[in-house]
Order: C-alpha cells, then sequence, then structure tokens
C-alpha cells in the first residue's frame, strides 16, 4: 500500500490517472485499486494482487476518514 498527500484535489486526479494509464500500456506492471481520502487530497494505492474483500475493508476505512 502507498499514501501519497498532494497539495489538491486536481493533483490527485491527474497522478491517479497518470498511474492508471500507465498500468493499461505496461501490463506487466499489474493492476492496482485507487482510493481517496482528506477530502479527495490523499490517494491510497493498493496493489492490485489484494484479495477483493480486502480492498473493499481498505475502500470502507480510506472513506471514512
Amino acid at each position: 500500500m502507498v499514501i501519497e498527500v498532494v497539495p489538491t484535489k486536481d493533483d490527485v486526479d491527474r497522478r491517479s490517472t497518470y498511474i492508471q494509464d500507465a498500468l493499461k500500456s505496461l501490463p506487466i506492471l499489474g493492476t492496482e485499486y485507487h482510493y481517496r481520502a482528506d477530502d479527495g487530497r490523499v490517494l491510497v494505492r493498493v496493489s492490485g494482487k489484494v484479495k477483493p474483500s480486502a480492498a473493499k475493508r481498505i475502500e470502507q476505512v480510506v472513506t471514512d476518514l
């Protein structure tokens, strides 16, 4: 899991889009779940190797922040 904190929600949008585009263009990099907290300024990145049930629990915790 990686947690990135940036100044604005727009920065998180750009960062998330950049990462997702990179993952789509280079499938060897794998997949990720992306969740946001703190009014959209925090991007929580979770490996796609995590079981969906665990990812769902992480999402619930992040959205409650």
